[in-house]
């Protein structure tokens, strides 16, 4: 080996892909120890965004982000604290992954962006005892002795920081964890600070957009990176090319195998790209004395009610952030024939561009946090948060096994941000290779996958089944006007009114709250109870229903008739008519009960949409029919039953609006951006002969082999058409 190859292995170059916090940090610790070593900095660091631009792509690009160190986890703990510690301006001599070093010197450069206001967390998993626990594990028992972090009931709670919280949702909680030594960081501040620090070290900064990895060799395939080729056509190149590009990593890997043929460059379930939504309002001097002080406000979930929500206090400008508990992916159609979820392709990734679901799911976090105190805040700049995930919500922070020279330092989970600081320092000591085991093996590529179901921040919705129709103007009634007007089916890439409920049904809720109705997320949390049967003629389950209750409200075809025995059991009055229909009086049963084509569409499923993007219709799909939603039924049924003399019974007749099949799937596409496939099953003549041959081959028990055939023959030849709806109402 000659001198010069052997200074070139001892001193390689490093090319760092991201400038987020776990490229700027990495680009820190490397300079700094070059520096120290007295070599030259050979740290390029690459971003399609300048340092100081005013909004970037990267997930730690933010207003403001938490930082804390209260994890159930004793590893993150402990690199936690390190990381607060970092934030105040010094080290930790407690923490065991603490070197103390001149590399850490610098970490004082963040503490002007940090503030201890502390953290205050409504936990429903048992966190609070946890987090104490590992407190005086970590040899940091002072704290808790001194009451800095505390496990507190919920009654003394509600008291704390003047009573902010005092409307809070504290359902299911029974201790709240108090942590006065955590506290939030100002993200974009800190962030470019860090970039420029690093220049100042000797870091080469490029603005670029990355296109793909490049491969050494001949023939540019070999099974060694040498670089990155960027979107422009520039080769940049280092011995050693280290990925922190956070949700855009699935696609360069996918995209950088298709154009080598190295298949097992791509992340596959190791890591998906999933966004969250944050939004502020700007607080009055008011609102600012009373809650200029508080702390960060946190509402942590069990994984079965979804990821936690909360707030962080306002900043300098005044500005109080609130961040939803909606985790979505967005699966799209690489070139190479994969689909992964990756963010929108926007240059900035459509950041801006929030559906109303996600503005509610920000709206939801307001109310379950502060109560009534918030309702008069106006939430605006909603943004959406792009960031990577593991399915463990651990980082990756290894080798690539499918080609030297390459290693990923990523996926911060969205809960990465706080370790700016200090996370650099263990991707340079696993670029050096003395990383220790335990977190070698806990960031390791080739890790073994956990079943995600069990990660709370895991994505469990698509972006596109988060929008739904817009209505505005064609010939029908306004359902929400005592004035005819006229409705379209306009398909506006908004959202479904509410986030779907965390019992994954592709539904939504409305409760009457007095005389306002409410949209809630969690339906179990909003009723005394829920009965789930094994199937509609659950007998025992349905008995169950009938217990202690005052009315009766069914949306099954079969129940109804199910249920009198057991509503008569329970004293509900009913009569049955002559022509043995049930007619349910004096508020014992309310029956949703109509032919409506849209009457299934709920906010996740467009009316009649269906999963393989076919649309089937009959005749040529330009008759006009009418549409109910499931918000609008929800609504007109809560009128009905609140006006006097509902329960005298009665008949209403509602729609939501008139369109074509063709109208709505061509609204469907500019909605989503996805052409479904047209499809007619035939024309009504050959419907009706369907119909009529099948009768005549059906005994009278086997109605349901051809009961679809008679419903869209009435559907089509106009029987069911409305000359008066209700809407007027």
């Amino acid at each position: 080996m000659t001198d010069a190859t052997t200074k070139q292995a001892a001193d390689p170059s490093y090319l760092i892909v991201g400038a987020g916090v776990f490229g700027v940090s990495t680009a820190l610790h490397l300079a700094a120890r070059q520096k120290e070593e007295g070599k030259a900095v050979t740290v390029t660091l690459v971003d399609r965004d300048a340092p100081d631009a005013p909004t970037r792509v990267a997930a730690s690009w933010d207003w403001n982000k938490v930082v804390r160190a209260d994890y159930a986890d004793p590893t993150y703990c402990a690199l936690a604290l390190e990381a607060r510690d970092a934030w105040r301006g010094g080290n930790s001599n407690n923490n065991k992954n603490s070197s103390n070093t001149d590399e850490e010197g610098q970490e004082a450069l963040f503490a002007p962006f940090y503030t201890e206001s502390g953290v205050y967390w409504i936990s429903r998993t048992g966190l609070a005892d946890a987090v104490v626990d590992n407190y005086r594990r970590l040899g940091r028992g002072r704290e808790v002795d001194e009451g800095l972090i505390a496990a507190v009931p919920v009654a003394e709670a509600r008291k704390l920081y003047d009573g902010v919280f005092a409307e809070a949702d504290y359902a299911g909680v029974e201790r709240v964890l108090v942590n006065r030594t955590s506290g939030w960081a100002d993200a974009a501040g800190a962030l470019r600070r860090g970039a420029e620090r690093a220049v100042e070290l000797g870091v080469r900064f490029v603005e670029a957009e990355v296109a793909a990895l490049e491969f050494g060799g001949a023939d540019g395939t070999a099974r060694g990176v040498v670089g990155i080729r960027t979107q422009d056509g520039r080769l940049l190149r280092a011995h050693r090319t280290v990925l922190c590009t956070g949700s855009y990593t699935p696609k360069l890997l996918d995209e950088s195998a298709r154009r080598s043929g190295i298949e097992a460059l791509r992340a596959g379930g190791r890591i998906i790209a999933a966004g969250v939504t944050t939004g502020l309002t700007v607080l009055g001097d008011e609102a600012m004395e009373r809650f200029g002080g508080m702390p960060v406000g946190i509402q942590e979930n069990p994984p079965e009610r979804g990821a936690s929500n909360g707030c962080l206090p306002p900043n300098k400008d005044r500005q109080l952030k609130w961040w939803g508990q909606h985790i979505f992916k967005n699966t799209q159609k690489m070139p190479s024939g994969i689909e992964l979820s990756a963010p929108p392709p926007e240059r900035d990734y459509a950041q801006w561009e929030v559906p109303e679901s996600l503005k509610e799911d920000v709206s939801f976090a307001n109310r379950v946090t502060f109560g009534k105190q918030g309702e008069s805040w106006k939430i605006e700049q909603h943004r959406i948060c792009w960031e990577a995930l593991t399915p463990s919500a651990d980082f990756i922070i290894s080798p690539h096994s499918a080609a030297g020279g390459l290693y990923v330092a990523t996926c911060g989970s969205f809960h990465g941000w706080k370790f700016l600081p200090v996370i650099g320092k263990y991707v340079v000591q696993m670029l050096e290779g003395s990383l220790a085991p335990e977190l070698r093996e806990k960031w390791a590529w080739d890790r073994e996958l956990p079943d995600p179901s069990k990660n709370k921040v895991w994505p469990r919705h698509e972006l596109r089944d988060l929008c739904a129709f817009k209505l505005e103007a064609l010939s029908a009634y306004s359902p929400h006007s005592k004035t005819s007007c006229g409705y379209k089916a306009s398909p506006e890439c908004v959202a479904n009114p509410w986030p779907a409920p965390p019992l994954q049904r592709d539904t939504g809720f409305a409760v009457l709250e007095g005389t306002r109705i409410s949209r809630v997320r969690n339906l179990s949390a909003a009723l005394e109870g829920i009965v789930w049967m094994t199937d509609i003629y659950d007998l025992a389950a349905l008995r169950k229903t009938i217990e202690g209750v005052g009315a009766l409200a069914s949306t099954s075809h079969s129940s109804p008739i199910l249920r009198l025995p057991f509503a008569r059991e329970a004293g509900h009055p009913y009569e049955t008519t002559k022509d043995a229909r049930t007619s349910w009086t004096h508020q014992a049963h309310l029956r949703l009960y109509g032919h409506h084509p849209g009457v299934g569409a709920g906010p996740l499923r467009p009316a009649q949409g269906d999963r393989r993007r076919v649309r089937q219709y009959l005749g040529d799909g330009t008759k006009a029919l009418f549409w109910t939603s499931a918000d609008d039924l929800a609504t007109y049924t809560i009128e009905a039953v609140s006006e006097p003399g509902a329960a005298d019974g009665g008949f209403y007749r509602v729609q939501s609006f008139r369109a074509s099949p063709l109208e709505m799937v061509e609204a469907y596409e500019r909605g989503r951006g996805v052409r479904p496939e047209r499809q007619s099953l035939g024309s009504l003549s050959e419907i009706e002969d369907m119909l009529a041959q099948t009768r005549a081959s059906t005994p009278p028990s086997g109605h349901h082999e051809y009961i679809g055939l008679a419903y869209v023959k009435n559907l089509m030849n106009g029987a069911w058409d409305y000359e008066t709806p209700d809407c007027e109402r």
